[in-house]
């Protein structure tokens, strides 16, 4: 009989090898996957925001440049996520699209970008030239919190305001008869100061539109804003859209004279009047329509401030046309922000 040779001092070198081998599985088991654990935190809740959405300021900012298909952050893959601007932003204000950046410009959409020059560098373009003009809204409340505005940033040397209650483009073109307003008037320029509204008992003194070439010629400015087209409600809802070719004439010759051979003008902006409870929505819409259709055919912005104002009567006003002071402030904020992203990122006509 053959006898076996003893196998017991192999028996713990068996053992231990064994042990070797299942404590080296356990361990790949229990430590997942890199990739794959990358591919969950993606796929679930954003690790540095809270339960409710918040920021959570203790977890560790993420790289947005490792960002793939499934990031729910806007910024396209492989861009960082700007950072807030700390001056004011016309977006912390209004949803309007220029102001929250849904444009590359204030201009209208499908405009070439390289059609344009940057107006400065800078916060503003100390050295540009505005000359605002406009009818009653700008003789009111409205008029002073824009006015108050070009002053505090430009300076009194390179402001010049005009409103005249009551008018119309056509009544600041040279080729119309001279408009005296019957309701009040505002002028401010380096060498004057009038404000003349009518109003508590008193009538405001007989004074003349001046004309808008003539203030082209004068000033020169680079910027131009009008405030004009409140009073063409009462002529469409009085004579009908057969009016509508006659005041679009109006507005052609009124931005020609503004862009006229040899002027000054780089940019123009129109605010369109604010919303009235006086005159129904279709005449709002005609006249706005007339403006929107001179911006696109010269070029200038408009500012749709309907979009802002909604007037409601005993709070807004009395007459549902003009504005208190407390609703043209409330006004005039988004109209302010929109400037101050005119005036600092803005690409203005060659």
């Amino acid at each position: 009989m053959k006898v076996l040779p003893n196998s017991s001092s192999q028996f713990p070198l068996a053992l231990a090898l064994l042990l070797t081998a299942l404590c080296a599985s356990c361990a790949s088991v229990a430590k997942p996957d890199s990739a794959a654990q990358g591919q969950q935190v993606a796929a679930g809740a954003d690790a540095s925001s809270d339960a409710a959405g918040k920021p959570n300021p203790a977890a560790p900012a993420r790289d947005e440049r490792s960002a793939g298909p499934s990031n729910p952050n806007p910024a396209a893959p492989g861009q960082r996520v700007a950072a807030a601007r700390e001056d004011r932003s016309a977006a912390a204000y209004n949803s309007h699209p220029a102001a929250q950046g849904q444009r590359a410009s204030l201009f209208s959409e499908g405009r070439s970008a390289t059609a344009y020059k940057a107006i400065a560098a800078g916060p503003l373009n100390r050295s540009s030239k505005v000359l605002l003009v406009g009818d009653s809204l700008t003789v009111g409340p409205f008029g002073d919190q824009i006015e108050a505005w070009l002053l505090q940033n430009l300076g009194p040397s390179r402001v010049a305001v005009y409103g005249s209650c009551g008018s119309s483009p056509e009544q600041w073109l040279a080729s119309h008869k001279n408009f005296v307003s019957p309701c009040g008037y505002r002028e401010t320029t380096p060498q004057s100061h009038v404000a003349d509204e009518s109003g508590r008992g008193r009538r405001s003194n007989a004074i003349s539109t001046p004309k808008i070439e003539t203030l082209m010629a004068k000033f020169r400015p680079q910027i131009v804003i009008i405030q004009l087209g409140t009073n063409h409600f009462d002529t469409v809802l009085r004579e009908g859209k057969g009016c509508l070719p006659q005041l679009a004439a109006f507005y052609e010759e009124f931005a020609n004279a503004v862009y006229g051979p040899g002027g000054s003008a780089r940019m123009v902006i129109w605010i369109a009047p604010p919303d009235s409870s006086k005159f129904p929505k279709w005449v709002q819409d005609e006249v706005e329509h007339l403006i929107s259709s001179t911006d696109q055919r010269h070029g200038f912005y408009t500012f749709q401030s309907r979009k802002f104002t909604r007037y409601t009567p005993g709070t807004s006003g009395s007459d549902g046309v003009h504005y208190n002071s407390a609703a043209a402030a409330a006004w005039a904020a988004p109209v302010i922000r929109m400037l101050d992203s005119a005036f600092t990122k803005h690409r203005v006509k060659n």
